[in-house]
């Protein structure tokens, strides 16, 4: 396990002898101490099972042949928005690589409504929380970002659940990118083919 510290802390060791010895001695705060550990456990064991769900169902979509980049996007944003904790909102935006503009192609939850009648937020070059609601992950693709995936949480989120979520996010859009590159790739196969054939 490893632990970073945000301020100036000191560290305490209980070796398992001095583990035994406290829990046999004060049984109410030994009592109290497993609680916390055990619902600390449980919930990292239920966000875990979470992720690695979310990310078992996102396989499935990525290995599915797609026709457009918009209809990869709304199979992803429709599976993300089940899997975290809480109400969220999720969207994904897609830069128009002929004329580079930011267009949404997908919007589920909450807010999505009022995401659709919206023009796209700026995104910048860096992913990240723009607030303690709003994540945004960057889609990076090679020379220039391909779009983008918005997450909006219907609550504030404390420290450690952003940074879950922020890593969660990550490994999604790195996947997007790939299947994305993909979809390019068989579209220019396609029409060089189409292109080949009228030739003859």
């Amino acid at each position: 396990a490893r632990v970073v510290a945000a301020v100036d802390s000191e560290l305490y060791r209980l070796d398992r002898d001095d583990l035994f010895a406290w829990l046999e001695h004060q049984p109410q705060m030994s009592i109290a101490f497993l609680k916390t550990l055990v619902r600390t456990l449980s919930r990292r064991l239920r966000a875990t099972s979470r992720e690695l769900t979310m990310l078992y169902d996102l396989a499935t979509v990525f290995l599915e042949r797609h026709p457009s980049e918009r209809s990869l996007v709304f199979e992803v944003v429709a599976n993300m928005v089940h899997y975290f904790e809480g109400a969220w909102t999720v969207a994904g935006y897609l830069v128009n690589e002929f004329n580079g503009d930011l267009e949404l192609a997908s919007a589920e939850g909450a807010e999505a409504e009022l995401l659709r009648s919206m023009e796209p937020p700026a995104a910048g070059d860096a992913s990240g929380w723009r607030d303690d609601r709003t994540l945004m992950e960057i889609l990076p693709g090679p020379g220039r970002p391909m779009g983008y995936l918005l997450l909006i949480s219907n609550k504030p989120l404390s420290g450690q659940a952003k940074e879950d979520i922020h890593r969660v996010a990550q490994t999604v859009a790195k996947l997007v990118v790939s299947a994305l590159l993909n979809i390019r790739h068989n579209v220019e196969e396609e029409l060089r083919a189409r292109l080949k054939a009228q030739a003859y």
